[in-house]
């Protein structure tokens, strides 16, 4: 019945779906958001400076005010970030704890938006890092954290005497919600889009080599390469 529909409309409303009483979808509004990523030069040399530009539209038309991510690049120096508490805050790709919070027993501080990526503090007062699927209850173990940085989607930790990383790029690492106020480092470059639909940023690379770069909004992704030399 509404097959290659673009629009429903009932009672001069538009309808975003209809599904019947047992789930069966009827109609699905097609999405018309698109995510575009462009640089102004793709061959460039160390120290020297190309401007990435993302731009979100929906159905032709700017869309305003949506968090866009990049990934892939990140600052050369980090800026002081405060993050209050139980106020969830959007961070960039790339952060690290500058000193690793100070939590009380049961407190938590979730690295990522479904709460599957947290720090929290046993009862014997060793912080750790607990993952969905890491194995066993405790998590990475009762040891006090000395360092966690988090960068495109890989959590890199270490207690005395050890370290390692956890691949979380299954997971949306782009905001924090603290039980207790934190500060980090931040590296990520991020931001909103203006009345345009588009966000921009600078990176000016220190390193040769090919480098691919992500601009991820509302779960769309664009990615373009550039080359260094």
């Amino acid at each position: 019945m509404f097959t290659n529909a673009k629009t429903v409309m009932i009672g001069n409303k538009e309808v975003q779906s209809i599904v019947t009483s047992n789930g069966g979808v009827l109609y699905q509004k097609p999405s018309g958001y698109v995510l575009v990523l462009t640089c102004d030069k793709d061959t460039l040399n160390v120290n020297e400076t190309v401007t990435f530009t993302a731009l979100l539209t929906n159905n032709g038309v700017p869309v305003a005010n949506e968090l866009v991510n990049f990934c892939g690049i990140a600052a050369n120096t980090p800026t002081s970030k405060s993050i209050l508490a139980d106020t969830e805050t959007p961070v960039g790709c790339k952060y690290s704890f500058p000193t690793i919070p100070t939590l009380a027993s049961g407190e938590v501080i979730y690295l990522d938006q479904d709460h599957k990526v947290y720090l929290y503090r046993y009862n014997d007062g060793g912080t750790a890092l607990t993952v969905e699927n890491i194995s066993g209850t405790g998590g990475l173990g009762t040891a006090s954290l000395s360092s966690l940085i988090v960068e495109y989607g890989i959590i890199k930790w270490s207690v005395p005497g050890y370290s390692s990383t956890v691949d979380c790029t299954n997971r949306d690492l782009s905001a924090i919600l603290s039980d207790i106020p934190v500060t980090i480092d931040e590296y990520g470059l991020y931001g909103t889009t203006d009345s345009n639909g588009e966000f921009s940023v600078t990176y000016t690379p220190t390193s040769t080599g090919n480098k691919t770069i992500t601009a991820n909004v509302m779960g769309l992704s664009e990615t373009v390469q550039i080359q260094v030399t």
